[in-house]
């Protein structure tokens, strides 16, 4: 018995050299919220988030647990393609499931609050440090 197997034609194509760079830019930033929490004597917890997305396809993005004294704080990617000029979202949220939102427009991540507020920060040590305060000290 000879059984075909077929293969769709229609499959986009992957941009690997995207989702590498996206990889890239993802670890650098979770290695920066680890040396930050680091410095404020925070436990961070690296694990492994699997995100599938049709431009560059299944990859494996680095998500923290970042346990405080006062509660867990997760950073966590969300997607590299995400709406219109959005070139990444990351969320941070904390024990209340508050969360802030970051989202990269060409290579400048902003922060914003879950109602999409523009918190006019820029991603700096100092921003950071501010926005997990703020969700640790949410009612």
């Amino acid at each position: 018995m000879t059984r075909a197997i077929s293969t769709p034609t229609h499959r986009k194509k992957v941009d690997l050299q995207a989702r590498e760079q996206w990889i890239a830019d993802l670890t650098s930033m979770a290695e920066d919220v680890a040396r930050w929490s680091d410095k404020n004597d925070w436990t961070v917890k690296w694990e492994t988030k699997r995100i599938a997305e049709d431009e560059i396809g299944v990859y494996n993005a680095p998500a923290l647990i970042i346990q405080t004294a006062q509660g867990r704080l997760y950073f966590t990617p969300i997607a590299r393609y995400f709406y219109g000029d959005t070139t990444g979202r990351i969320e941070i949220s904390g024990p209340t499931f508050a969360q802030i939102i970051l989202l990269r427009k060409g290579h400048t991540w902003k922060f914003f609050s879950d109602d999409m507020v523009n918190l006019r920060k820029a991603w700096s040590q100092t921003s950071f440090n501010q926005i997990a305060r703020d969700l640790l000290n949410r009612p």
